[in-house]
């Protein structure tokens, strides 16, 4: 089985930018992957009931769908390390916007999207942010439970859309641990779980530059 990251990635209102990743073990062909990446991207924002494009005003976009096939390659260091490292790309282009009429909140904020398999421990969950949700749907810091629930549902759906084209969702190892779990190493994804609470990506705003007044 190969290794694959793929990613969504797009523009917030001010014009700066998000992406999210997640990845698959799969039997296939890069192209195969991203063709299905592309497809379930497109049906999470634009399809069916309660869609990701409710939640974002019309100048939150989905841009990009990328592909990226990956594998362990040795460095002799010192001291020797393995690294993950793309061999493959492939892209598409949705060029899919918003829907939800109401404004913005500001750009480090973010949907936390929690990936689980049941398993305790740091390697065994990991996260995606999502851009933030508009203004109406945040209330003190917070999106409703069932706001939260339909988020939750479009990701699973995601989940599901790529397992039943024989794409299995897993957590990886991109380094070493205190557990000694070798770089490479996957672990099963069952779950998306969406936090009500509104959270803080601060690498949107790191590689700014200061503006003083």
């Amino acid at each position: 089985m190969t290794l694959f990251r793929c990613s969504l990635s797009g523009a917030l209102p001010s014009g700066r930018s998000w992406s999210v990743r997640m990845h698959f073990s799969s039997g296939v062909a890069i192209g195969t992957v991203q063709t299905d990446w592309h497809t379930q991207a497109l049906i999470a924002w634009n399809s069916g009931t309660n869609p990701l494009k409710i939640f974002y005003p019309p100048q939150t976009t989905l841009a990009t769908t990328k592909t990226e096939q990956l594998a362990v390659v040795a460095f002799a260091g010192p001291p020797p390390v393995d690294k993950l490292r793309a061999t493959a790309v492939q892209t598409g282009s949705p060029a899919v916007a918003g829907t939800n009429v109401n404004g913005a909140i500001p750009d480090q904020n973010a949907i936390l999207v929690s990936l689980r398999n049941g398993l305790p421990g740091k390697e065994n969950r990991g996260r995606m942010h999502l851009p933030a949700p508009s203004e109406n749907l945040v209330s003190a810091g917070a999106m409703a439970s069932a706001d939260a629930a339909k988020v939750s549902a479009r990701i699973n759906g995601v989940l599901t859309g790529m397992i039943a084209s024989g794409h299995n969702p897993v957590l990886v190892t991109y380094k070493v641990p205190h557990t000694g779990t070798p770089v490479g190493s996957t672990r099963p994804i069952t779950v998306a779980e969406t936090d009500e609470i509104i959270r803080t990506q601060r690498v949107r705003n790191k590689g700014m530059k200061a503006v003083y007044a």
